[in-house]
């Protein structure tokens, strides 16, 4: 109790921290692990000098990432149709405090949506500035080639940065798609034939992810990835492409193995012009099979203009309704049914002294 004054004991934030004077230390080497500021490639070597197994540590920061972001999912997902009309113009960068216990478990203790990037230090500077580069590599921001900019340019001009090339809505058959496949996701065979027939829509999506991909620097994805079917059913609410990644990362994205197989069949499809609209070809036209049904009117009416459900920009996003449990007319059938019980035990009373007469 006599340290909970101690603020430098008990605020980790390196702002109130390098004030501490006599105690902090600062380090201006990513490689070396001194001071009260390490790389993550500083501490992932000293817990190998320590026999402790860094991978298996940083496996369950990840674990706990992904969770934390599908928690905020449901919530974030709404705010992005109201605010943002293209996909293109729509990236976060998040800062994630995690301690780990004298057992090496993480735990979350907040996440920053407007992580520091002051860099005081040479290794602030070695780390931040090879994570901004990466970060606007990774934005991908989209420019039409057309686009001609001058000193008079107009809002309504500037609005061209953020629009999608080659963007078209979906056709019915894949919207039909996108319905069949949420509505049978928990069938892991049904799952499986998801890339079997490859939509326009779909071709755009994992040429998106792979480009991206591509482009990620010291970023590592965790989303999808080889082991990400097992968070599908922590989401609030299933999505087509979750299902569509997912899939594909599975198939195609083993490390080392197939990754530039996966590669090779979209370059082959791109070069037939397939991601940019709707097609003709059969074999990418999508039709339910034989003898199964699906809800059609269950199909959202997508569009690649942000990837969501299509919705105007002003217009709210209603959330559905829940029916609240009335007690009043739980109470009335109670009592109906008990009045017809009773009726029934008279009939029958009546009839027994009857025939005793």
């Amino acid at each position: 109790m006599k340290s909970l004054s101690n603020k430098f004991m008990h605020l980790t934030n390196y702002s109130i921290n390098k004030k501490n004077e006599g105690a902090y230390q600062a380090n201006s080497d990513e490689t070396v692990c001194q001071g009260h500021k390490w790389s993550l490639k500083a501490l992932w070597g000293y817990m190998k000098r320590m026999n402790i197994n860094h991978v298996h540590v940083w496996e369950t920061i990840k674990d706990l990432v992904v969770k934390a972001i599908i928690a905020s999912d449901s919530a974030v997902n709404t705010m992005v149709k109201q605010n943002v009309r293209k996909r293109s113009c729509c990236h976060e960068l998040f800062g994630f405090d995690v301690m780990l216990d004298e057992t090496l478990k993480p735990w979350l203790l907040e996440v920053n949506i407007s992580p520091s990037l002051h860099s005081t230090s040479q290794l602030d500077r070695n780390i931040k500035g090879q994570m901004i580069k990466d970060l606007l590599n990774l934005a991908g921001f989209c420019i039409p080639e057309n686009l001609i900019t001058t000193s008079t340019s107009s809002t309504s001009n500037m609005n061209q940065f953020v629009q999608d090339k080659a963007v078209t809505g979906l056709s019915s058959d894949e919207r039909g798609k996108h319905a069949f496949y949420v509505q049978r996701h928990l069938d892991e065979r049904t799952k499986q034939s998801i890339l079997d027939i490859l939509t326009p829509d779909d071709i755009r999506m994992l040429m998106e992810t792979e480009d991206e991909n591509s482009r990620r620097g010291c970023f590592q994805r965790v989303f999808p990835s080889m082991s990400s079917n097992k968070y599908l059913r922590f989401f609030e609410s299933q999505r087509y492409y979750n299902i569509l990644l997912d899939e594909w990362t599975r198939k195609y994205m083993r490390e080392g193995r197939s990754t530039v197989l996966g590669i090779a069949v979209l370059q082959a499809l791109g070069e037939k012009k397939l991601h940019i609209g709707a097609t003709s070809d059969p074999s990418h036209q999508w039709n339910c099979p034989q003898g199964i049904t699906y809800r059609s009117s269950s199909a959202p009416a997508l569009s690649l203009d942000h990837g969501l459900i299509k919705s105007s920009a002003s217009a709210p996003v209603l959330l559905p309704k829940i029916k609240k449990k009335s007690t009043k007319s739980h109470t009335s059938k109670m009592s109906s049914s008990s009045a017809t019980s009773s009726e029934r035990t008279r009939q029958m009373l009546r009839a027994r002294m009857k025939s005793n007469i």
